[in-house]
């Protein structure tokens, strides 16, 4: 989907919504897969954004992040997330 936002005026910028928010999975040794980490959501790997991947957290402590679509049918919220994922953006133009 297609999002337009506006940067100034008479000026918009493109954006493409991705997964709405982040969620923690986890794998004692070495980095989770996009599969295992469905696996772990409960979810169709479909419904992970393949773009964002897989994201180390505490890579020591076996922890990543992943983006996953939220519907409007998610289950409640766990200690895994859904956690917020704000766009950072600057405040005004660069100097």
């Amino acid at each position: 989907m297609l999002l337009m936002g506006a940067v100034a005026h008479g000026l918009t910028e493109e954006r493409y919504r991705m997964a709405d928010n982040l969620y923690i999975v986890h794998k004692d040794t070495g980095v989770p897969s996009l599969d295992e980490a469905a696996v772990q959501l409960h979810v169709p790997v479909e419904r992970l954004d393949r773009s964002f991947g897989v994201q180390p957290i505490d890579p020591r402590s076996g922890d990543y992040a992943v983006m996953k679509r939220d519907d409007t049918d998610q289950n409640s919220a766990s200690p895994r997330g859904p956690f917020s994922n704000p766009r950072i953006d600057t405040f005004g133009p660069p100097r």
